[in-house]
């Protein structure tokens, strides 16, 4: 996977100011791990257009995250679900060529409107 090396449209979410932004994203994936305050990444599939979800591939398992729920498309449900991940997050689109490109389908007002914000959670492990 590349990231091409121009400014891309992205929406960035961070659950613990309990915000979100539309924002241009200039770089490689090194700045994902920057932007989403994570060692491992991985990418979630937001909808039938291209977009996808960066977030923290250990954000789940962290003894003490800020949580939120995002809409995913699911085609069985043909509408948008809420789906809970942990921490930081960065939408993008995916082109083709699994290389990252402005978000396509997801719209900034869908995802403010519907965007659940669950607070802090701590766990004892």
């Amino acid at each position: 996977m590349t990231i091409k090396r121009r400014v891309m449209k992205a929406y960035y979410i961070d659950p613990i100011l309990k915000f979100v932004a539309e924002v241009d994203f200039v770089g490689d994936y090194k700045q994902i791990y920057k932007w989403i305050d994570a060692n491992t990444f991985d990418v979630v599939n937001v909808n039938g257009y291209g977009d996808g979800m960066y977030v923290d591939d250990e954000g789940m398992l962290k003894r003490n995250n800020s949580f939120f729920k995002i809409p995913i498309w699911h085609r069985s449900a043909k509408d948008y679900v809420l789906q809970t991940y942990a921490g930081k997050a960065l939408i993008l689109g995916i082109d083709d060529d699994g290389d990252s490109d402005d978000v396509k389908g997801l719209s900034f007002k869908l995802l403010q409107d519907r965007i659940v914000f669950l607070g802090n959670k701590y766990y004892d492990v």
